[in-house]
């Protein structure tokens, strides 16, 4: 049964200040995939805070606001894998 969990947050890095480093350690997971509003800001920093944290990440750009090439750039170089939503339907086996 698929379950869902809510931790709170008030930074634009969702790592920061937040149990879900912990959250995710506990459960053995060492990868996430990452969408959301405002690329610049929230994009950006959990995407840092999820690389400072040897996190593997996925980008969903497609399901991102405000996407800036250049930023998209600076991510892949760091390791980031991007990619669509038909890439993570796919991946999850509902696609």
């Amino acid at each position: 049964t698929p379950r869902s969990f809510l931790i709170y947050n008030t930074h634009f890095d969702y790592f920061h200040r937040t149990p879900l480093k912990g959250f995710l350690d506990e459960r053995g997971i060492d990868s996430v995939v990452i969408v959301g509003i405002t690329f610049p800001n929230c994009v950006l920093a959990t995407q840092l805070g999820a690389t400072d944290n040897d996190l593997r990440v996925g980008l969903v750009a497609d399901a991102c606001t405000q996407v800036e090439e250049a930023g998209l750039r600076a991510m892949q170089n760091k390791g980031v894998q991007l990619m669509s939503v038909d890439d993570l339907k796919a991946f999850l086996g509902c696609g």
